[in-house]
């Protein structure tokens, strides 16, 4: 039986949202037998932040990233019942179908949290705010974070 590799969960930094990583990334992971998954971080990149929301702060991107965790199982499994190719690249923006009470869904393999710049400080803070759900990853990537 062929390995399974894992969902990757890509997390953009400041001033972007998923495009950067589908510019160049998402494709080259989906050739590479990754499922892939992408994360806009609302009020940057032009996302909606919310009415009359002037700034997020980090803690509500951690939530938004434990909600967005929650739902990569579904979303991969969507994406598969649609016929894309291993499921990706999905880059759509979820998030504001979302809450951090959706987040029931565990992932069938477990997926890497890659993620740069300000995407990765709001990883970290993901990890220091629901360390008990570090066990439901792979593993973490901060680039130039």
């Amino acid at each position: 039986e062929k390995k399974k590799n894992p969902p990757l969960a890509f997390i953009h930094g400041s001033f972007h949202s998923t495009w950067c990583w589908c510019e160049n990334w998402m494709d080259y992971f989906v050739e590479r037998g990754y499922p892939v998954v992408a994360l806009s971080l609302r009020g940057t990149g032009g996302t909606f932040a919310g009415e009359g929301v002037k700034k997020v702060k980090i803690d509500e991107h951690a939530a938004d990233i434990q909600a967005f965790l929650g739902q990569v199982d579904s979303v991969l499994e969507a994406k598969k019942a649609e016929g894309s190719a291993n499921a990706a690249p999905f880059w759509e923006q979820i998030m504001d179908a979302m809450s951090p009470s959706d987040s029931n869904s565990k992932a069938e393999i477990k997926p890497v949290l890659i993620s740069h710049s300000f995407g990765g400080a709001a990883v970290m803070k993901y990890m220091e705010k629901y360390p008990s759900e570090l066990s439901n990853l792979s593993g973490a990537v901060t680039m130039c974070s």
